[in-house]
């Protein structure tokens, strides 16, 4: 064991393959939690995605796990063609997944350190402040060069047909702050309910009742709608059909605009086109059900005719007219090295929006595990009291790491809890109160960076995760 005093006590999820020590909780969706962790394997910070609950049968885990599965599925189908095509994809790096004890589903995955779009956009409202034109052209020209590699780059690749998200939202959209660049990149996350099309097959049942959602463009319309729009005009305009018109009127004369209402107008138009193609689908399908009906009618057998095959949607159009118009208007919008990318913005966007979001993104980036230097048993308090919402899911372990290894390497595992949260085995431990030798132990807390006085060590017990 580690001399006293060099020893801290840390939660250590055991996942297949990887052991990582919690750094701080991230969020917690409908079926999902995330946890931002250290990873022994890679030594870096990853994000690790669990369940919320214990997989069972029937019910919605069913489905949580359904979508699981495949939001891993897709995620390596996308990377693996991106790299075929030798494309810059802006989604999460998969590190790792595996299934956990009881048929839970774990992974891990690059961290984005920006939070979600929803978040950036809700404090730009928070703030009062106006969303650059130009940072708004910035980021939907990101979301769409993600989309259109996923509609037409695929095929390309010899990697299948199109791929559609069918979940995209500014919850699902996550920023990401790349070192020494000022202006965050968007990043495409959650495939759980993406699906590939091809011409041979068709998808799951649960797909098939309506193919128009397959369509994301409707979605970054509501995007640009509702948020990306309204956020842009010092008067903002709440009412998305009255925004609409105003997207769709080139001749309004407020030419701050008008990249935006351009290229809004282009998507719109993408997007009835598609409309129109899959309505002339179904009704095609409808007309060969009413033919193959009426002929079995007229057998000597009345039976109900079989279902026509699977309505595949059209193939998409390419997004790549939308995007030059969008980067020709990011060049005019956003200046160039030497001068700061955000030199343009207003100085209440940069002060109280842009700014903060950056370094929360480097604070993030530089997080450190969370580590109790006193006793385990203030480590599984603090862990009761403050994991609401089930933001710390299992299998994990609490875990003696040793201070004075540079990677804080395991020194002992004391006891485990599961899936549910309940403990693995009976908890017979020492908790740390003296030593082999009889000595105290040290009571407080410390993140890992350096030694901390007592005082220190008194204030510190209140555990901020």
């Amino acid at each position: 064991m580690a001399p006293i005093g060099k020893v801290a006590y840390g939660l250590l999820f055991q996942d297949p393959g990887h052991d990582s020590l919690l750094a701080r909780p991230l969020g917690s969706g409908q079926s999902c939690t995330t946890q931002l962790v250290h990873s022994y394997s890679t030594g870096a910070l990853v994000v690790r995605k669990t369940l919320r609950h214990p997989a069972r049968r029937g019910g919605i885990l069913d489905r949580a796990v359904h979508e699981f599965d495949r939001d891993v599925s897709m995620a390596r189908l996308l990377l693996a063609g991106a790299a075929a095509a030798g494309h810059t994809l802006r989604i999460p790096r998969l590190l790792s997944a595996a299934s956990t004890p009881r048929g839970g589903r774990v992974s891990h995955w690059d961290l984005c350190n920006g939070g979600t779009l929803w978040a950036f956009l809700d404090r730009c409202r928070q703030s009062s402040a106006v969303l650059p034109q130009g940072l708004a052209l910035h980021l939907l020209q990101q979301i769409l060069e993600t989309l259109d590699f996923m509609y037409t780059g695929m095929e390309s690749t010899g990697s299948g047909g199109p791929v559609y998200h069918r979940d995209l939202h500014p919850g699902n959209i996550m920023l990401h702050f790349p070192s020494g660049r000022p202006l965050p990149e968007a990043w495409l996350i959650d495939f759980g309910r993406a699906v590939q099309v091809t011409t041979t097959s068709g998808t799951g049942p649960e797909e098939t009742d309506d193919p128009l959602p397959w369509w994301d463009i409707g979605a970054v319309l509501s995007l640009i709608r509702k948020d990306l729009a309204p956020l842009s005009r010092p008067t903002s305009r709440r009412d998305p059909a009255r925004m609409a018109r105003y997207l769709n009127d080139h001749r309004a004369s407020d030419k701050r605009h008008a990249p935006l209402r351009a290229a809004y107008h282009m998507l719109d138009g993408l997007h009835h086109a598609f409309a129109d193609n899959v309505v002339a689908t179904i009704k095609e399908q409808e007309r060969w059900r009413a033919e193959a009906q009426a002929d079995w009618d007229k057998g000597p057998l009345k039976v109900k005719v079989p279902e026509p095959p699977i309505a595949m949607p059209p193939s998409p159009p390419s997004l790549k007219p939308v995007l030059a118009l969008l980067r020709r208007a990011v060049r005019r919008h956003i200046p160039r090295h030497p001068a700061p990318a955000d030199g343009a913005f207003g100085d209440r966007f940069r002060e109280r929006v842009l700014i903060p979001a950056r370094e929360g993104a480097e604070a993030l980036s530089g997080a450190r595990p969370r580590l109790c230097r006193g006793r385990a048993e203030e480590l599984l308090r603090r862990l009761e009291e403050e994991d609401e919402g089930n933001l710390i899911r299992g299998p994990w372990v609490v875990a003696e790491v040793d201070l004075a290894d540079p990677g804080l390497g395991v020194v002992d595992v004391l006891t485990g809890w599961d899936d549910d949260g309940e403990p693995s085995s009976p908890s017979t431990v020492d908790y740390g109160d003296e030593d082999a030798e009889g000595g105290e132990g040290v009571e407080g807390v410390e993140n890992a960076e350096g030694d901390q006085s007592a005082e220190e060590d008194e204030e510190c017990l209140t555990m901020t995760w």
